[in-house]
């Protein structure tokens, strides 16, 4: 396959489009191609790509490449493919990204696959029950962890003893201490949960995520709504859904295909007449 100006175009404004393209070469031509690439180009593709085929790109490439756009594809996308991979694979792509990022990948890859923990996101804005709101208040707006429509209020033995909802922290005295504010969960989930048991909640009509725990009640994140259900939607694709190419699309694709690759496809593959009898 050949880089040139329309390749590259094709692959910045069309990333679900070119990775069905894609799909159709071999995963060494497939990782020759993508590394002459920017990270960015490269991760907003690979998303879309089907998971094997994703996995064998990014266990092709050195890994500070690959590193660099599991961190691009961010915690979840990034595990789901890591659980894919071979050990070794795995381990080494682990000691590649940053540290802090790596933990985040541990903490969800430790759970088996299907369980709340697997799906959890735990980069989550976390306080101390004893600091002062105004103390709270301001670490919120520095953090670079996700913040959802609570606060998640631990103590020193980190287990969730409270949450307080962001309105009211805007609104409360600075002075009081956060565990002054707080209220008792009234929902929480257990990391080793399978999704399918959790799926019917009724705090789901109310919250878009909920506290999770693990086996010593150690607070290690939250699950998403949006997230669960798309676990359990049964997709195969990373953010793809199945769908069928239009005729516009169909022939940016060919010409895409014909740009990108130097290999003359034998007289017996009739993809591309079958195609031309399909718009005809």
């Amino acid at each position: 396959m050949t880089i040139n100006n329309l390749s590259r175009h094709f692959l910045e404004e069309h990333p679900r489009e070119s990775a069905k393209v894609l799909e159709n070469f071999a995963s060494d031509e497939l990782v020759d191609f993508l590394e002459k690439y920017s990270d960015e180009i490269v991760a907003s593709v690979i998303r879309y790509l089907m998971p094997a085929t994703a996995v064998a790109c990014l266990s092709g490439m050195k890994d500070t490449k690959a590193a660099t756009i599991l961190e691009q594809l961010g915690v979840d996308n990034a595990a789901r493919l890591l659980r894919r991979m071979k050990n070794k694979d795995q381990m080494a792509l682990l000691g590649s990204v940053s540290g802090s990022y790596a933990m985040r990948l541990k903490s969800i890859l430790r759970y088996p696959a299907g369980t709340v923990g697997q799906h959890m996101s735990p980069n989550v804005f976390i306080a101390a029950e004893n600091m002062l709101a105004s103390d709270v208040f301001s670490a919120a707006r520095n953090s670079t962890s996700e913040m959802q429509g609570d606060i998640f209020i631990i103590n020193d033995a980190q287990r969730l003893v409270g949450l307080v909802d962001v309105k009211n922290l805007v609104f409360a005295d600075p002075g009081l201490e956060i565990n002054e504010i707080m209220h008792i969960p009234d929902a929480v989930l257990n990391a080793r949960i399978n999704l399918e048991y959790v799926k019917d909640h009724p705090k789901w009509r109310f919250k878009e995520a909920l506290p999770v725990v693990d086996h010593n009640n150690i607070f290690v994140g939250v699950l998403k709504r949006s997230v669960m259900f798309e676990a359990l939607s049964g997709d195969q694709n990373l953010n793809r859904s199945e769908e069928t190419f239009m005729d516009t699309v169909m022939e940016v694709a060919d010409l895409f295909w014909n740009i990108c690759t130097d290999i003359v496809l034998p007289k017996s593959d009739n993809r591309t007449e079958g195609r031309k009898d399909e718009r005809s």
